[in-house]
């Protein structure tokens, strides 16, 4: 299995410490088509932003529009689950991971997906990938929301265990956007190698993704998609 993305022939962006695209004339403005020689300040603009491109290698992973439905009992779902996983007391006191049933009613996972091991850390070791969830949502209550996101190794759900997670709360009525940012801080176990362009090989991981809601009273979910960033 050959990833082209995982190139190590990425070009030279204008700034290593504080890299980022820069903006610049639509093509349909006339610059491009008007068939004239691009000038050197130009074309090192181009060159930087496909660089930077090609570094981000942004992944779209997932799309999806909301299915869930919402329990109207108990917004953590646990009510009537009688299993050895429901757990003892208020669930809204438990760590995150336990606060909701990750059933049906109350989450979606997604996946399997494979993610490079490519990102450094500041120790020099290397871990996966971030991964940005976008969930949109519809509060009917103006009651506390929380979405919760998670990077595991398995189709587990993340209270047997995870690589990361994200979690943000609102209480604003309508509908709301939020943006959670999974970032792995420790490099994955049970790797693979595979293949890349010009010789070289990476490290890969199979993940899965989990987002879970706790949604009000007459609340829904609109959207959730995710993308692959460093």
């Amino acid at each position: 299995m050959m990833l082209p993305y995982l190139s190590s022939m990425t070009g030279q962006r204008f700034s290593s410490s504080n890299p980022k695209y820069i903006k610049h004339p639509t093509a349909g403005s006339g610059w491009v088509s008007d068939g004239e020689p691009l000038d050197a300040g130009t074309g090192m603009i181009l060159a930087n932003n496909i660089s930077h491109l090609e570094y981000e290698s942004c992944k779209h992973l997932f799309n999806a529009t909301g299915d869930i439905y919402p329990p109207q009992d108990d917004s953590s779902g646990w009510t009537g689950i009688g299993d050895g996983s429901a757990v003892v007391g208020t669930p809204s006191v438990q760590v995150d991971e336990l606060q909701i049933s990750w059933d049906r009613r109350t989450s979606m996972v997604f996946g399997p997906f494979v993610i490079p091991q490519d990102r450094e850390l500041s120790s020099g070791l290397r871990s996966l990938r971030k991964v940005v969830v976008h969930a949109g949502t519809y509060n009917g209550a103006g009651t506390e929301l929380k979405i919760y996101a998670y990077l595991t190794p398995n189709k587990n759900n993340p209270s047997v265990g995870y690589y990361s997670k994200a979690t943000t709360t609102t209480s604003a009525v309508g509908k709301v956007y939020k943006r959670l940012e999974l970032t792995p801080t420790a490099p994955a176990l049970e790797n693979y190698t595979v293949p890349a362009e010009d010789g070289n090989t990476v490290q890969v991981r199979q993940v899965y993704i989990w987002v879970g809601f706790k949604l009000p009273t007459g609340s829904d979910v609109l959207s959730v998609s995710a993308f692959e960033s460093r």
